[in-house]
């Protein structure tokens, strides 16, 4: 350990993919915020001592290790992550506050990285993305024979954060009777699954996040007030983006490389106006929409840069740079308007923007249980656009 939480280990004879698979168990074993695993010391004196060889190796990771990168932090998310770090390693609950896309699963994996649960499992679930009767048997499990169509016991997601952290993502969208057998568990340390007797005695730590106001949903009545007093040990509330603006820059160098990683090409440079928008526009759709918005650039440029063409239209026309529409063709030489559900056909550049977007939104249905308005909100786009897209690649619109 070379400094608080900033762990250095060799293994010598490892290829590079091993050590990046370990230290990524490692970083979660050692509750570290930064771990560096080599294969081989770095290139330096045979004399020089020990500390200086680390120190080698902290500074050059891209060369010699695989390092767990820290989050991007600006000025408002300092408080924030200061915050984290004081509560962290205590048993307190948590409830993190914050627009959908700002990045509250980051938070509360945070929290569980640096709690003394780290060793354990995160469990995750959106409680907006599945209806009540499946809601309840995934969190607490069920017996065979339970309801119809159950073959065999399946433990819930409780039992399965045993010695670690469950993550109630969106929590105000939890059913009142649901919110009541949770508070139970929390109450009695004890679970009991769907047609069992016998309550099975269970210790994690519970992270809860929404967007929502707690207190209104409260005084509305579709919110449990004892609950919210028992998950609410402490509260982090999340800044938007709009209040982070100082991470931006940061944000979209991270995604651009990931991105250009990922589609196995080189990351393209920002066009100066490119850049001036993103810094513009208000990113209602916060970290999240801001991630797709650079996999776009990153996707669409050409010639090893991005320019404002390559901008989705919405955000252009949010901050009133919408480039004016071409003049249209003469007669002759005007195309046949093509069916709403094809693809796009200019390329296989424009093939993988839309076989990508297509399945960006299936899956954002899927986890929203086709609730389209909550779909929208996670792709950070509104509902009307997600229509357009629907019927742009003939998905059928999901019915109620």
């Amino acid at each position: 350990r070379v400094a608080a939480r900033r762990v250095v280990c060799v293994l010598p004879g490892l290829s590079h993919e091993r050590t990046k698979a370990w230290a990524k168990v490692l970083t979660t074993y050692l509750a570290a915020s930064r771990v560096y695993v080599a294969h081989e010391m770095p290139a330096v004196s045979d004399r020089a001592p020990a500390a200086e060889q680390l120190a080698a190796l902290t500074d050059a990771p891209a060369a010699h290790a695989s390092p767990r990168r820290a989050p991007v932090v600006g000025k408002a998310m300092r408080r924030v992550f200061d915050l984290v770090h004081h509560v962290a390693a205590t048993p307190t609950s948590v409830l993190v506050l914050g627009e959908t896309g700002a990045g509250k699963e980051v938070i509360a994996r945070t929290i569980h990285a640096r709690s003394d649960r780290a060793s354990g499992p995160f469990v995750a679930l959106n409680c907006a993305a599945l209806p009540e009767a499946l809601l309840e048997s995934e969190l607490f499990g069920y017996e065979k024979g339970a309801f119809t169509g159950a073959t065999q016991a399946k433990p819930g997601l409780v039992e399965t954060a045993a010695g670690g952290t469950l993550f109630l993502d969106e929590l105000g969208e939890m059913p009142l009777p649901t919110q009541s057998k949770l508070l139970r568990v929390l109450e009695d340390g004890a679970v009991l699954r769907l047609g069992s007797l016998k309550p099975r005695p269970v210790s994690f730590r519970l992270l809860a996040a929404t967007n929502r106001d707690a207190q209104e949903e409260i005084r509305a009545k579709r919110f449990r007030a004892d609950l919210y007093y028992r998950i609410n040990g402490l509260t982090v509330r999340l800044p938007p983006l709009r209040e982070r603006r100082d991470e931006i820059e940061a944000l979209v160098e991270l995604f651009a490389r990931r991105a250009a990683e990922k589609l196995g090409r080189v990351q393209p440079r920002l066009a100066a106006e490119v850049e001036a928008a993103l810094l513009a526009y208000e990113w209602p759709g916060n970290v999240r929409e801001l991630r797709n918005v650079v996999e776009r650039l990153v996707l669409l440029a050409s010639d090893g840069v991005a320019d404002v063409e390559h901008l989705p239209e919405e955000l252009l026309a949010a901050i009133g740079t919408a480039p004016a529409p071409a003049s249209e063709p003469p007669p002759s030489t005007r195309q046949r308007p093509r069916e709403p559900a094809s693809l796009p056909e200019d390329g296989a550049l424009t093939d993988s923007l839309a076989r990508l977007e297509r399945e960006r939104i299936l899956e954002a249905l899927e986890r929203c249980a086709g609730n389209q308005t909550r779909a929208a909100a996670a792709l950070g786009i509104t509902r009307r656009v997600l229509i357009r897209r629907l019927e742009r690649y003939g998905v059928a619109r999901p019915r109620k």
